[in-house]
């Protein structure tokens, strides 16, 4: 085993010497000793170990180089996945058995090439947004990445794969990007419209609106989480509802998606309001705060649909609403629940909070993050803070 001039163990092969360069020596297959050399560890390894397996194929000494991608997909998913949570080993299982494997499962992995993978990509791209088909990607660019450790392959195919995107298609990614959230006069209209039709999740998405949760975190909510004395929401877990390729709907909570989500949230006035309303409707149970009538918890999507079907209606309303008194209509972005999270941290921003306090609500591991994904400031806002600068000269 090599080491660096700290004393690092940088494995077999692998070695620093003086100044400051690192070495990977071996022995090819015609028995001469070899030297590959570089500043950077990350690329020295990675030609070390193409030369290694290269070396091992065509001397035909690599026991396991006529595997196949179902093969490698076996290996790596017990060795590696496995160790991730449930919902992740779903996620990866249905991006295998969906769109890799019935297409190239049969072949020798260290045949695929470049142009097999684009054209996997491109195939996920026509029914996917770019972000999926890129989070699909990064799912098998981890299988053959577990490949090249193992000398399975030379190199990852995956590498230098363009997600096809037109101009057209990245701008209605910004715009909708910027529209997934709720003004606060839309919130208003939204919470009147909703409260004239009974809406059944009223009491939800009062509560996420006044907390920032996720709509998991939300419904993975039990009585006991919630601490009236001191004003505190313990989040400490997520609601899942998923099913494997090999396994029937399955419902659990889980540790939320990151440590940093693991937090106390302030309960507000509005928040308590919110947990009231729900109480009073019946439909909760001794555990979870928000369930159907059947004390059943929810799956989170089921919520989402609905809330894009409320705004649907009202929206069809207030045309025909808008045709009577001839004006313009006032229509709601169709958004989802998550998007009162983002309308919580862009009010809180609106409302001068302090950011470092909305990190912590949020739960995000930097306040980079909290700036970058939910300040969405509208434009009464942005011309009001322009106007500080008139008396600049």
């Amino acid at each position: 085993m090599g080491k660096d001039l700290k004393g690092k163990e940088l494995g077999e092969g692998l070695c620093q010497i003086k100044d400051g360069r690192y070495v990977g020596r071996y022995t090819d297959r015609y028995g001469n000793r070899k030297s590959i050399y570089g500043h950077k560890l990350k690329e020295v390894k990675e030609r070390y170990n193409k030369a290694i397996y290269m070396r091992d194929m065509y001397a035909g000494d690599l026991p396991t180089k006529q595997i196949t991608v179902n093969e490698l997909y076996q290996l790596w998913f017990e060795e590696r996945v496995t160790a991730l949570k449930p919902s992740t080993q779903n996620g990866y299982e249905l991006t295998m058995h969906k769109y890799v494997l019935p297409v190239i499962g049969e072949q020798l992995a260290k045949s695929v090439r470049r142009e097999t993978i684009q054209l996997l990509a491109d195939n996920i791209r026509e029914n996917c947004m770019a972000a999926t088909t890129r989070d699909h990607l990064n799912k098998i660019h981890n299988m053959f990445e577990y490949g090249v450790r193992r000398y399975f392959v030379a190199t990852n195919p995956c590498v230098g794969i363009e997600i096809r995107q037109t101009s057209a298609e990245k701008a209605q990614a910004v715009q909708k990007r910027n529209s997934h959230y709720f003004s606060g006069e839309q919130i208003r209209r939204l919470i009147s419209y909703a409260q004239d039709c009974n809406y059944i999740h009223l009491a939800l998405m009062k509560f996420l609106l006044s907390t920032g949760l996720r709509i998991g975190e939300g419904l993975a909510l039990t009585w006991q989480d919630i601490d009236y004395d001191n004003n505190i929401i313990h989040v400490t877990k997520t609601f899942v509802r998923v099913s494997g390729m090999s396994t029937k709907l399955v419902s659990y909570t889980q540790p939320p998606k990151t440590q940093s989500s693991i937090r106390a949230v302030p309960l507000c006035d509005a928040a308590k309001r919110a947990l009231d309303e729900q109480r009073n409707t019946g439909y909760t149970s001794k555990t979870f705060i928000f369930t159907k009538k059947n004390s059943q918890p929810y799956r989170t999507a089921s919520p989402s649909s609905s809330l894009r079907k409320l705004i649907e209606h009202y929206n069809e309303d207030e045309v025909r609403l808008s045709e009577r008194e001839k004006r313009q209509p006032q229509l709601l972005p169709t958004n989802r629940m998550h998007a009162l999270r983002h309308t919580f941290a862009t009010q809180c921003f609106e409302s001068d909070i302090s950011p470092k306090v909305v990190q912590g609500c949020m739960g995000h591991a930097t306040i980079t993050m909290t700036m970058d994904r939910y300040t969405h400031l509208n434009q009464n806002k942005l011309q009001d803070e322009i106007k500080k600068l008139n008396n600049m000269f």
